[in-house]
């Protein structure tokens, strides 16, 4: 029964929730649900779909404003990276050479937080690969 009214509030309302915002939608079906029976029973008078129209309207406004916040992992990871630029060093690794180098004058005094492996195949090339490793700083 309530499966039947998803497919029909789909094609009435033409709206299509993604999958963050699932429980927004069981809320939203399941409340114009209510609102069917209880307007076929008579227990309400007035137009239970107006009430839904202005919730779906208000989780338009609702999506943009997520969206102009949202955070993602590579987000978090550059202002991280921007805190801690001082606690960071940069290692290139020449695989010509077999060596490793770092600029003396650009080594952390407190501590290496974020450590930058940089692999090219001779000096002056672009690097062909390189990691990332990273400590958390506890304050």
């Amino acid at each position: 029964m309530l499966k039947d009214h998803e497919d029909r509030f789909n094609k009435q309302y033409d709206i299509k929730f993604g999958g963050s915002e699932r429980f927004w939608e069981q809320a939203i079906i399941t409340a114009d649900f209510c609102g069917m029976i209880a307007a076929e029973q008579g227990w309400i008078l007035c137009d239970y779909r107006k009430s839904t129209e202005a919730v779906l309207r208000a989780v338009g406004v609702f999506r943009e404003n997520i969206d102009e916040v949202r955070v993602d992992c590579f987000d978090i990871l550059g202002e991280y990276f921007n805190d801690n630029v001082a606690d960071t060093i940069v290692v290139n690794h020449m695989q010509s050479t077999k060596m490793s180098n770092h600029d003396p004058h650009m080594s952390p005094r407190n501590g290496i937080y974020i450590r930058f492996d940089i692999y090219q195949d001779a000096p002056n090339m672009k690097a062909k690969c390189g990691t990332v490793s990273i400590d958390r700083k506890v304050r």
